[in-house]
């Protein structure tokens, strides 16, 4: 048995590619061409879903399904997997459902995360009365200055991949030295 927190890749590949399959129209559809960003997932993933050995998801389970049962829909503003106009593509079929749209955040990871104790309260209160709160949100803009930039990242590795040949090496050179020397090595005391 897995853990919950451990996807399933195949089971996915088989859901998510087999869902939006009639849309692929080969590595060209995917492609951005001679784009400097390209698009290495969908262009990695599309042609594995195409030739994936398993029977697709019906037609009739690829569309949206009316529902009348109460739900909370949350996406952030900037998620670019699942934009925003999901939302609005999917409150037509979902008669009960409310929807909650967060500034400046993105994917599930974000929504999650960036501010634990508001989701957890906006959550709460759902299922406690059946409204979302969303009070407890605080707006902060988002910050594209990276934690660690590339360029730091660079200068430790290059840092790295010149100190840790030269410890090695002085190392050897001052254990040859001592064993030319005729030191002895440091016996441990016997036990006992």
């Amino acid at each position: 048995m897995l853990p919950a927190d451990q996807p399933v890749y195949g089971d996915s590949l088989n859901k998510g590619g087999t869902a939006d399959l009639e849309a692929y129209g080969g590595i060209d559809s995917v492609g951005l061409g001679e784009s400097i960003m390209g698009a290495p997932l969908s262009e990695w993933i599309w042609p594995m879903a195409a030739a994936w050995p398993i029977e697709p998801i019906p037609a009739a389970l690829r569309r949206f399904q009316e529902s009348d049962v109460e739900m909370l829909l949350v996406n952030g503003a900037l998620d670019f997997s699942t934009p925003p106009t999901a939302l609005d593509e999917a409150k037509p079929y979902y008669h009960q459902a409310q929807t909650v749209l967060l500034p400046e955040f993105s994917h599930v990871g974000d929504v999650y995360t960036i501010q634990p104790a508001a989701f957890e309260r906006m959550i709460t209160r759902y299922y406690d009365s059946g409204v979302a709160d969303t009070s407890a949100y605080v707006y902060e803009p988002l910050s594209f200055t990276p934690r660690l930039s590339l360029t730091v990242v660079a200068k430790l590795l290059v840092t790295a991949l010149i100190v840790l040949p030269a410890l090695l090496f002085l190392g050897v050179v001052w254990a040859v030295r001592r064993l030319r020397r005729g030191v002895r090595w440091p016996r441990p005391a016997p036990v006992g």
